[in-house]
């Protein structure tokens, strides 16, 4: 059925490769999947990682004329450079898997919006702004020599943005 094209068993099959985990102890990513058979195009939208998930500590020194350990935290702007990091990978490395397991030639662009899911501060209610988003041609994707990119430059070059403020995430508008 996925070689035939059928929507229900292409959608399965996608969700199955982005199930796999994209980074190491990975928690469960919600994925909602859009699929346009008219010019085989998928809209992914997916939980990113909360930055609450990232170790704060850098650095763990023993210091011996005090018989004390130190525990050095990451600048917070150290942290967010990170976090930004962390985020544009995993969304290159799902439009890779994607892309890469597209047996059946259904695929000709993706677009992929990330959320994460967080406390407003000011209303103490849960919302999802849209962090990460980025949409991808096939034909342009599959050139890139992705162990000679720098994960970010590659990203941008792709035309993907990422909220400014990820310390506030100051949401995108989604790709629709």
């Amino acid at each position: 059925q996925y070689l035939s094209k059928d929507l229900s068993a292409l959608i399965d099959y996608w969700k199955k490769v982005l199930e796999k985990p994209v980074y190491l102890e990975q928690p469960p990513c919600l994925w909602s999947l859009q699929y346009n058979d008219e010019n085989n195009r998928l809209i992914v939208e997916y939980a990113s990682p909360p930055i609450g998930l990232l170790p704060r500590i850098e650095e763990v020194k023993y210091l011996p004329t005090l018989n004390v350990v130190e525990e050095l935290q990451y600048p917070p702007a150290r942290l967010l450079l990170i976090y930004g990091d962390l985020l544009v990978k995993t969304t290159l490395v799902a439009v890779f898997k994607l892309f890469q397991s597209d047996v059946a030639g259904a695929l000709n662009s993706i677009a992929l919006n990330g959320t994460v899911t967080v406390i407003d501060r000011a209303t103490g209610r849960t919302k999802s702004p849209c962090v990460v988003a980025i949409e991808v041609d096939k034909s342009a994707f599959s050139t890139i020599k992705f162990s000679q990119v720098d994960a970010m430059a590659c990203f941008k070059g792709l035309s993907g943005t990422i909220s400014p403020d990820l310390a506030e995430l100051d949401p995108l508008s989604p790709i629709t």
